[in-house]
């Protein structure tokens, strides 16, 4: 962690330049003292003896380094784009507003000059891809994303059983990692925080690479620190039963059908509630303002993930997003309570008539869901967002600065 300058005693005022908001990324003991607003964080600072302010200039390591995501910016006429450039795009904001410079491009648009860089890059290229193109030079840095999947796999599927599917796999981008590291690469790697220890091959190559790799909670995508700071339980003028904003998509195996079937399918079929979709494939897209503002009319907002993530426990971007729109869901797995602790575990069950029943439950007696809700935003502001996640990965990588 980065530590805190030395300050005087003088009685402390307020600075001129003061901004709450970055004070607030880069003390942790502000917010931990639960000082999300302008006036409790500048409360905190004099309280404190000023604390500390952050000189991001001098003290992030690789600061004249140019953070660059590769691929997946690309925005079709009519609006689509691949869903990898949403994370993307809240990176490059988190990014920015810790105070790197961030450039965000395909890599066959990607000019160099004698700059150093921090490459963040998933399959549009891989690590590999960057490294036989010649890309990484002394001084560079290589953040390859991890997940299950990943290029030259599209006809991969975890079959109807991804646990025992993922006992037996290979985890090629892990290994990509680990081979670029043994020869002397300059490769870390992040991903969403899953349970590393469920399959053998994963935990082998995580356990060897484990000052290589950054684990990350993986969501809040439609939200600024700004809207993360001010995010707060949404307990009126819930209009609707059951809001789902998303897609049914691909095949059992390779998709979210099987998990819609368990999950969602009841309340389809129900007649004690009313579900409604919005958005997905095939609609109109929905933006990220359009799709908070519909969450918001939702009694319950259903939280389900592909069932390799359901494997792996990894949490996805739904639940913090829900979460964070003031509005509540019940989760379908296990990785929440691994995450975010026991005190969420009535609310995630992977027992589709447990999970129908408890969210019927909650519907009726919405005044339940305000401790949950209460508690999950508490976590996700503190420390479970996009913004404090980049700060801990950049200022832990080794610094090469030149």
């Amino acid at each position: 962690m980065l530590e805190a300058p030395s300050v005087g005693m003088a009685s402390p005022k307020l600075p001129e330049d003061w901004d709450w908001k970055a004070y607030l990324l880069y003390n942790r003991d502000a917010r931990y003292s639960g000082a999300f607003t302008e006036s409790a964080a500048g409360e905190f600072y004099l309280r404190n003896q000023g604390a500390y302010l952050f000189d991001q200039n001098a003290a992030l390591p690789n600061k004249n380094h140019v953070v660059t995501l590769l691929g997946y910016s690309r925005v079709a006429d009519d609006g689509a784009r691949h869903t990898n450039w949403f994370p993307w795009n809240r990176f490059r904001d988190a990014i920015e507003t810790i105070g790197y410079a961030c450039e965000w491009c395909e890599v066959d648009d990607l000019k160099r000059g004698d700059e150093a860089r921090i490459f963040v890059t998933w399959n549009e290229p891989t690590s590999l891809d960057l490294f036989h193109a010649g890309q990484i030079r002394e001084g560079d840095i290589v953040l390859q994303k991890l997940t299950s999947l990943g290029k030259g796999m599209e006809k991969v599927d975890w079959t109807a059983d991804a646990r025992a599917w993922s006992m037996e796999w290979e985890w090629p981008i892990y290994r990509t990692v680990e081979y670029l590291s043994d020869i002397g690469m300059p490769v870390y790697a992040f991903g969403c925080r899953t349970d590393s220890t469920l399959f053998p091959e994963k935990r082998r190559i995580v356990e060897r690479l484990a000052d290589r790799i950054f684990w990350i909670p993986w969501g809040g995508t439609p939200f600024s620190w700004e809207e993360v700071l001010a995010a707060e339980p949404k307990m009126d003028d819930l209009t609707e039963d059951v809001v789902f904003v998303g897609s049914k998509w691909g095949r059992v195996g390779r998709g979210n059908i099987d998990a819609w079937e368990r999950y969602l399918a009841p309340f389809e079929r129900s007649k004690e509630v009313v579900f409604t979709k919005y958005g997905g494939i095939g609609e109109k897209m929905v933006s990220d303002e359009e799709m908070v503002a519909l969450l918001r009319k939702g009694r319950i907002c259903p939280i389900v993930h592909a069932p390799s993530w359901q494997a792996e426990h990894g949490v996805q971007d739904r639940f913090y997003t829900v979460f964070l729109s003031g509005r509540f869901g019940i989760c379908d797995h296990l990785g929440a309570v691994d995450l975010f602790g026991k005190d969420i575990a009535n609310i995630c069950t992977e027992v589709p008539e447990d999970y129908f029943d408890k969210s019927l439950h909650f519907l009726k007696n919405v005044d339940e869901q305000l401790e949950f809700i209460t508690y999950v935003q508490d976590r996700i502001k503190k420390d479970f967002n996009f913004y404090v996640t980049w700060l801990n990965i950049l200022s832990g990588l080794p610094d090469q600065s030149r």
